[in-house]
C-alpha cells in the first residue's frame, strides 16, 4: 500500500476520534480490511520482483542484489527475540572481575641496569608480571624400532610404533587436522597453509585422508554420546537444517538436552528419518499394538482402515520386507503412499516405545513443524518459534502497531511469568500459567491477523503448556538451533561434502566438538586423548551419565512438591529430574 495514503490515515483515524465515534465498530472493521489489502498488495509485489528477477536472469541480466531483497516487502526481516525476551529477566548480576588461572611455563629474571640507579638504592625483591604467550612449531620424532632377525622362521620382528603414531604423521597433526575443521571451521586448503607455514609438509589428500579414514573409534564415540545423552534426561530437544551432499540437498538433524548435542545427516527429514535417526542402530522393526493404533487415530486415518488394518496385523511386530508384504495386502502394489506412509510411522514408533534396548525420551522439545508430532509421549512447543509468527505480522496502519504493540507487551509478559514458574513451580502457580494464557490468548483485538494468529495458539495450548508438569525443560529450543548454525557455519566454509563418509565423519566431530563443550571439556585434549588411546581417557557417554545421575542425587526436592501437588488434588503436576 502507497506510503502517502497510509500516512494521510494515520492523521486521520487516530484512536481518541475512533472510540467516540458511534461508527466506531464499522471503522474498525474497515482498518482492518485496508490491513488486509496491504498485506495482500505487498506479497503481490514481491512476487513481481521476484519474477522479474527471473526474467532478468533468463535474459542473461542481473537481479535485484540482496540488499533490495531485504529491504522493504523482502524476505530479510529479523525475526529474533533475543531483545524481548532479555527485558524484565535482568538477574542484576555484573560480569565482575575474570580470574583466570594461567599455567606458568618458564619465569625470566629481569634485571636493573645497575648503572642507572642511586648509590643509595635497595633490593626490594620482585614485581610480577604474567605474560601469555603461545609457541607453534614442529615437533618432528624419528623413531628407532628395533628389529630381529629369525634364521630358523626366516622372518624380521619389528617393535611396535607408540599409539598414534601410525603413517608419516603423529596424533597432534591429526589433533589439528580435525581440531581446524570442526572447532575454528577452517577449510582444508587453509590447514594445508597453516602446516605450510609452519614447516610441515603435508599435501591436502593427506588432510582429507585424515579426517575421513580410520575414525572408527570417533565414530563410536558419536553413537554412545547419543545413546547416553537421550538417557540422560527425560526432555529430547531436535531441530534441522540443510546440508549438501555433492550437490544433493539433505538435512542435518541436531538432537540435544543439557548434557550433550549430536547431529545426524540425511536425504529427508519426516517423521520416519528423525526416529531412526534417534534409534541408531536398533533394528527397525514395526510393532502394531494399542499404541499404534492410537497413533493411526492420531494420524486422522479413516475408521475402514484402520478395521482392515488391525484385523490383519493387529498384536504382530514385522520385519522391514513384512510389513511390506502387508501394506501391499492392504492397499496394492500401487497408490496410497501417504496411508502407507503413516501405517509405517505409526508402527515404528509403537515399537520403539515398547522395545528396552535403547532409550526412549518421554518429551519431546521441537518447533510446530508437523514431522515431530506424535514421536514421543508428550510434546512442547517452543515459545520462542511461537512468538516468530506474531513479529511477522506488518501492520500497516498506527492504529494496528499500537493494538499489535500492546499484545506483544502482554506476550513478553506472559513470558517472563512461564520463566518465573520453572524457577520456582507449585501447583497454585501452574493454576495461575493456565489462567493467564487462556486469558492472553482466548481473546480479540481490533487486528484481524493478529486475531487468526491468537487463534492458532490457542488451538495449541496443550503442547504449548507442557512444561507446567515438567518444568525442569526449557521454554524454548534454542539449544538444538544454536546446533544448527554450527552446521550452518561448516557448510558456509565448505559448502558441501562429497560422499556418505565425508558426510558422517562432519556429523561425529561436531557431535563430540559441541558435547565436550557443554560438559565443560577441552575439545582439543579430548581428541588428542582419543587418538592417542591414553589409559585414563574417559568417554563422553561416561561422563554424560556421571552427570547425570549426579544431578538426579541432588534434585530430591521433586518429590517435596509432587507430594505438595497430590494433596491438593493437583495431579497433572508432575516434576521430572532434567
Amino acid at each position: 500500500m502507497p506510503d502517502d495514503i497510509l500516512k494521510r490515515l494515520d492523521s486521520i483515524l487516530t484512536r481518541e476520534r475512533i472510540e467516540n465515534s458511534p461508527d466506531r465498530d464499522l471503522i474498525y472493521l474497515l482498518v482492518s480490511a485496508l490491513e488486509e489489502l496491504s498485506t495482500k498488495y505487498d506479497k503481490l509485489y514481491e512476487a513481481h520482483l521476484q519474477l522479474r528477477d527471473d526474467y532478468n536472469h533468463l535474459i542473461g541480466e542481473q537481479g535485484r542484489p540482496d540488499i533490495a531483497k531485504k529491504g522493504k516487502g523482502g524476505s530479510g526481516k529479523n525475526h529474533s527475540s533475543e531483545k524481548e525476551r532479555s527485558k524484565g529477566n535482568s538477574s542484576g548480576k555484573g560480569r565482575g572481575k575474570r580470574n583466570h588461572k594461567v599455567e606458568i611455563h618458564q619465569t625470566k629474571i629481569c634485571p636493573v641496569n645497575k648503572e642507572e640507579l642511586p648509590s643509595d638504592a635497595i633490593f626490594k625483591g620482585y614485581s610480577e608480571v604474567i605474560i601469555q604467550d603461545i609457541l607453534i612449531r614442529p615437533n618432528n620424532t624419528k623413531l628407532l624400532l628395533e628389529k630381529y632377525y629369525s634364521p630358523s622362521e626366516k622372518k624380521t620382528y619389528f617393535a611396535k610404533r607408540p599409539e598414534g603414531y601410525d603413517g608419516d604423521f603423529g596424533p597432534e597433526i591429526k589433533t589439528a587436522v580435525i581440531e581446524g575443521k570442526a572447532i575454528y571451521g577452517m577449510s582444508e586448503n587453509a590447514i594445508f597453509n597453516f602446516f605450510k607455514n609452519h614447516g610441515t609438509f603435508i599435501s591436502q589428500s593427506t588432510i582429507s585422508r585424515k579426517l575421513i579414514q580410520n575414525n572408527d573409534s570417533f565414530h563410536d564415540e558419536s553413537k554412545d554420546i547419543l545413546k547416553a545423552g537421550i538417557g540422560a534426561s527425560d526432555f529430547l530437544q531436535t531441530d534441522t537444517t540443510g546440508a549438501n551432499v555433492n550437490g544433493v540437498q539433505y538435512n542435518t538433524h541436531i538432537f540435544s538436552n543439557s548434557y550433550f548435542t549430536a547431529f545426524r545427516t540425511g536425504a529427508k527429514k519426516d517423521r520416519i528419518s528423525t526416529i531412526r535417526h534417534i534409534i541408531g542402530n536398533l533394528e527397525n522393526k514395526y510393532l502394531f499394538n494399542d499404541s499404534a493404533f492410537q497413533l493411526l487415530f492420531n494420524f486422522k486415518i479413516a475408521k475402514k482402515w484402520i478395521k482392515k488394518i488391525r484385523n490383519l496385523v493387529y498384536s504382530l511386530c514385522l520385519s522391514e520386507s513384512e510389513l511390506k508384504e502387508k501394506l501391499s495386502e492392504i492397499f496394492g502394489l500401487d497408490g496410497f503412499e501417504t496411508l502407507k506412509k503413516r501405517v509405517t510411522e505409526a508402527g515404528l514408533i509403537a515399537y520403539y516405545w515398547s522395545q528396552k534396548e535403547y532409550p526412549v525420551p518421554k518429551i519431546l522439545l521441537t518447533d510446530d513443524a508437523p514431522q515431530y508430532d506424535n514421536i514421543a509421549e508428550e510434546h512442547q512447543l517452543c515459545w520462542v518459534h511461537e512468538a516468530r509468527h506474531y513479529k511477522k505480522l506488518r501492520p500497516k496502519t498506527t492504529l494496528m502497531k499500537e493494538v499489535h504493540k500492546y499484545f506483544m507487551d502482554k506476550f513478553w509478559g506472559f513470558y517472563n511469568e512461564m520463566l518465573a514458574y520453572t524457577n520456582s513451580p507449585s501447583p497454585e502457580f501452574a493454576l495461575k500459567i493456565e489462567e493467564q494464557f487462556k486469558a492472553l490468548f482466548g481473546g480479540k483485538t481490533e487486528y484481524k491477523d493478529l486475531n487468526l494468529r491468537i487463534e492458532k495458539t490457542y488451538k495449541k495450548m496443550g503442547a504449548l503448556l507442557t512444561f507446567v508438569r515438567y518444568p525442569n525443560i526449557p521454554l524454548h529450543n534454542n539449544d538444538a538451533e544454536l546446533g544448527a548454525r554450527a552446521q550452518v557455519r561448516y557448510r558456509d566454509v565448505s559448502l558441501f561434502t562429497r560422499n556418505e563418509k565425508g558426510t558422517k565423519a562432519v556429523d561425529t566431530y561436531l557431535t563430540i566438538v559441541k558435547t565436550a563443550k557443554k560438559l565443560d571439556l577441552n575439545p582439543s585434549n579430548y581428541i588428542s586423548g582419543l587418538i592417542r588411546g591414553d589409559v585414563d581417557h574417559r568417554s563422553l557417554a561416561e561422563i554424560i551419565a556421571w552427570k547425570s545421575q549426579k544431578a538426579t542425587a541432588d534434585d530430591r526436592k521433586d518429590d517435596n512438591y509432587n507430594t505438595e501437588a497430590k494433596k491438593m488434588g493437583f495431579s497433572q503436576c508432575t516434576v521430572r529430574s532434567a
